[in-house]
């Protein structure tokens, strides 16, 4: 193998690798076939086999995942739409019994249903147009032979067909073995078989090689032996290369061996010798010099015979023209024959890298054939051949697979420590996890890999490590990074532009103003008509103090570009300098209304919604968040889907929760209640969902939506699930479920309470409101039982002389009156003194004190009842109450004698009362007292005569 020269190799470098893989700083463009489809399946009866063919635009990957218990296959099209395909009909097909098409997202699943006999399946592609192929077919009949049934293309290229993904098993990867140190054994001679019969002309090429070493091997003059293993270079051979290596020390050259036999002739096995150099990946770059092409020919010049050797030849040149269809041809049609060991992995890799060149230069995608061709050779070859994992690293980032990418590129850099390739496999790592988003691992990587290399390959990883840099917004490490890269290769940021105006924008991070705003203006010199530049300068300006410097760029801007988003954001930049000169709310409010205006004159473009999400902003800066809310809330319903929209929601959440406080100090109930019903899903989902649910059912308890306010208390306690909190928010709803009349659903919620807090701080509560449902359905003792156990639970004095007071009520309905008033005079006392002042305590006091009266005047305790009643009536706000007080206080005192007391007070009842039936139990009352004495003046007038 002659040696290449370095400018050459470098050449070469670009050709078969760097064309393949993404340049820096620039997104790959698509590859894939724009608007692919499937425009038809049609299937066809054979002998012993049904043939589905699926018609296709654009060249696409595809995936066959059997389910033999189901009696399915499933063809997997991947990056397709649905045309105007439509099933077959395979009424009286033996075999098949439907074809299914399931379009999902981007691919499309055509689904073969067999008859339910067992069946096998075969596929391949079909190119000029593209087609994939399905034959199913009874196991117990021989496999059908090669495509045919279907007629070729128009166009004289056939490409291989490509071995799609299946998900029955996955080849394993052969891992590359180290470099032997030992001689090498005495080759075994391989008796040459029959060459294999020639292919008909009429029919397509045969179908290739198979990848498990069992095809026709090589007829030679001179066997070659696939099995031979080759000896350890010499030292003269390693230092050849030793100019390509990026790694400043070398630790891993082996010794000097003995030379091993020759294969054939002494040039074959130094072919083989430099060959095996390049397997072991010691000084892999050569391989990238030396086209594959040119490798299969040195390898086998001198065993091959005559015929073969020049259609090699052939191929070769057509490699070098750029005939690269007709090459791949040629490959394709040795590979039918001879297509195993060691040759074949070679052969394969050559007609792979057709297809890659031949996609790069023409635009017609055939990488997925490059893919099944490289992953061909690796089966067959006992050490990976020719950069394998770069070359199928290259394919998959080329078509967007990026995860596979990945994975060959971690196995270059594994399976080559210390060469070209592990050097650049960590840039091609690096280059994906920046297009990733992955900023701080591409760093680390990056960084590891600037101090082990040296020369142009530091350069490289120099430029990708500054750019992780900037991208993670690490601009003090990334300006270091510029700075070497400047100092040690000055042309190399000037002649990139993305990298010069990355520089520049560097400078202005860290400070450097006045050296990133000369950067900057030297772009614009380049491209004159780059408002983004103009804007950046105007900003650096700015930043630096000179306003009128960058007044006279916005201005200019906004004047060149009216209508259009560089003059928005150039008018956004005037206001805030005329308002924003100093901080404060005095200057951000006229600020938000200048903005305001802004947005006035450019409402109907895309880019007003970045305007209303910077109003927003600074409306929850100054404290007004219903101007904040008003703006965002605007945001979110014209630019649904904007990423603007996206970034608001987090100041939309913090304006909907300022504005609820607001409300709440405010103590505006309705304001409260109709803020809540619009941001209920907010709330629902909210971390202090609780806290809202509690304060908008109070308001709406305020309001009179007593049920809308036991709802949000059951919502309030799923949400905070357990603690006190849950707790107090069920004892409120199931006190409103009983003011609502909804008694059953409260006693539900009683018992539910009951088990899960046996020891809850709100037991008594709840054992005063279940013995408040037991009254009313008149089980008087069952809810004195409850009302006894809430006293012994209630930590609470009122807490407790509420549970007396029920206790009392029970007694005193089942005519218990001496056990009643020892109970209502307990719970009078427990009452605390200092809680009496509001309506409801001096209700609650007066109506105990009126129970303990009737217990006390049915115990004929006349003193005792009337002191009760006395102070029913000084403190009770019920009027009806407070005269049915002075009703029994009147009859107390008829009790004692003490007639003359008891007339006053029910005389004035009679006057003061508006009730009839009330006055007329007065009246007859009053008359039952007057009656004796009336008596006894009318026996003693009768008496006098009078």
């Amino acid at each position: 193998m002659s040696k290449v020269p370095r400018h050459s190799r470098l050449r070469l470098v670009g050709l078969i690798l760097a064309s393949g893989l993404f340049a820096f700083g620039v997104a790959p463009e698509r590859v894939q076939a724009a608007g692919a489809r499937l425009d038809g399946v049609r299937s066809g009866r054979h002998e012993g086999y049904t043939r589905v063919v699926l018609d296709l635009r654009g060249t696409v990957p595809y995936a066959i995942e059997e389910d033999e218990a189901k009696g399915q296959v499933d063809v997997v099209v991947r990056g397709a739409s649905l045309g105007a395909a439509k099933p077959p009909d395979l009424s009286d097909d033996p075999l098949l019994a439907t074809v299914e098409l399931r379009p999902k997202g981007r691919n499309v699943t055509v689904r073969l249903r067999t008859r339910g006999t067992p069946a096998e399946v075969r596929h391949f592609t079909l190119a000029q147009p593209y087609r994939v192929v399905v034959d199913v077919y009874d196991p117990k009949v021989a496999p059908p032979k090669a495509a045919a049934a279907v007629a070729p293309g128009p166009s004289a290229v056939k490409p291989p067909p490509a071995k799609p993904s299946v998900s029955k098993a996955a080849p394993k990867v052969r891992e590359a073995p180290k470099p032997a140190l030992a001689a090498a054994p005495t080759p075994v001679p391989v008796d040459a078989p029959k060459p294999a019969p020639e292919t008909p002309k009429d029919l397509p090429t045969p179908p290739l090689a198979a990848t498990d070493g069992k095809s026709a091997p090589l007829v030679a003059a001179r066997t070659l032996d696939p099995n031979y293993v080759v000896p350890p270079p010499s030292q003269d051979e390693f230092d050849e290369f030793d100019e390509f290596d990026p790694f400043e020390e070398q630790d891993h050259a082996p010794a000097p061996a003995e030379k091993g036999p020759a294969v054939g002739s002494a040039e074959g096995g130094d072919v083989l010798r430099r060959l095996s150099i390049v397997r072991r990946g010691v000084f892999d770059p050569v391989i990238i010099a030396e086209p594959t092409h040119r490798l299969v020919l040195q390898m086998v010049q001198d065993a091959l015979p005559h015929d073969i050797w020049s259609r090699l030849e052939q191929a070769s040149e057509f490699m070098e023209a750029g005939k690269l269809d007709e090459a791949g041809e040629i490959y394709r049609a040795i590979l039918a024959q001879h297509g195993a060991g060691e040759f074949g992995a070679l052969l394969w890799t050559a007609y792979g890298d057709t297809r890659v060149w031949s996609s790069l230069v023409t635009g017609h995608e055939r990488y997925i054939e490059a893919i099944d061709a490289y992953k061909r050779a690796r089966g067959l070859a006992q050490t990976p051949p020719l950069a394998l994992e770069f070359r199928l690293a290259t394919a998959y980032h080329l078509i967007r697979f990026t995860h596979e990418a990945t994975e060959e590129y971690e196995r270059a850099v594994a399976n080559n420590p210390g060469t070209m390739y592990e050097a650049y496999g960590e840039m091609e790592l690096g280059k994906l996890e920046l297009v990733e988003g992955k900023y701080f691992d591409a760093f680390r990587r990056l960084v590891r890999l600037v101090g082990r290399v040296q020369g142009d390959a530091k350069r490289d990883a120099l430029l990708l490590l500054a750019e992780a840099n900037y991208r993670h917004e690490n601009y003090f490490f990334a300006l270091d990074n510029y700075r070497e890269l400047e100092s040690n290769w000055p042309g190399e940021i000037s002649g990139r532009i993305d990298t010069a105006l990355h520089y520049a924008l560097t400078l202005g991070r860290n400070g450097v103003y006045e050296d990133a705003i000369a950067r900057l203006q030297q772009l614009l010199d380049r491209l004159p008509n780059r408002p983004d530049l103009m804007l950046q300068v105007a900003r650096f300006y700015r930043d630096l103090g000179k306003q009128n410097e960058a007044e006279s760029y916005y201005r200019r801007i906004a004047g060149d570009f009216d209508g259009k988003e560089p003059g928005f954001r150039a008018r956004v930049a005037l206001a805030e300098m005329r308002f924003s000169k100093e901080k404060g709310v005095e200057r951000d409010e006229p600020l938000a209304e200048a903005l305001d205006l802004v947005y006035a004159d450019y409402k109907s473009r895309s880019y007003a919604a970045e305007l209303l999400l910077r109003i927003g902003r600074i409306y929850l800066s100054i404290d007004q968040p219903k101007l904040a809310l008003d703006r965002l809330n605007l945001l979110g319903r014209r630019f649904p889907e904007s990423v603007w929209a996206a970034q608001a929601r987090d100041p939309r959440d913090r304006a909907v929760v300022l504005w609820f406080d607001r409300l709440v100090a405010q103590g505006d109930a309705n304001a409260l209640v109709n803020f809540f019903r619009t941001e209920h899903k907010f709330f629902l989902g909210t971390f202090r969902g609780g806290y809202y649910h509690r304060h908008a059912a109070e308001a709406m308890t305020q309001v009179g939506s007593l049920g809308e306010a036991a709802d949000t208390y059951g919502e309030a306690s799923a949400i905070m699930i357990t603690g006190p909190a849950r707790e107090i928010f069920e004892v409120r709803r199931l006190q409103i479920l009983f003011e609502l009349g909804r008694v059953d659903e409260a006693r539900q919620v009683i018992d539910s309470y009951l088990e899960e807090y046996p020891d809850g701080v709100y037991r008594a509560e709840a054992l005063i409101a279940k013995g408040g449902y037991l009254e009313r359905t008149d089980l008087w003792k069952e809810a004195q039982v409850e009302f006894d156990k809430a006293v012994v639970a209630a930590k609470d004095p009122v807490v407790r002389a509420r549970a007396l007071t029920g206790a009392g009520y029970c007694h005193w309905r089942l005519q218990e009156y001496a056990e009643a008033v020892p109970v209502y005079r307990e719970a009078v006392l427990a009452w605390p003194a200092d809680r009496r002042s509001s309506d409801e305590d001096r209700r609650f006091v007066a109506d105990a004190y009126y129970h303990l009266a009737l217990s006390q005047f049915a115990l004929r305790h006349f003193e005792e009842a009337i002191l009760a009643f006395r102070e029913v009536v000084g403190t009770h706000p019920d009027a009806e109450r407070v005269a049915w007080s002075r009703f029994y206080e009147a009859r107390s005192l008829e009790q004692l004698g003490r007639d003359g007391e008891a007339l006053e007070i029910l005389d004035a009842l009679a006057k003061e009362s508006q009730d009839g039936l009330f006055r007329r139990a007065v009246e007859q009352m009053a008359a039952e007292i007057r009656w004796p004495t009336e008596r006894a003046r009318l026996a003693q007038r009768w008496k006098d005569g009078t």
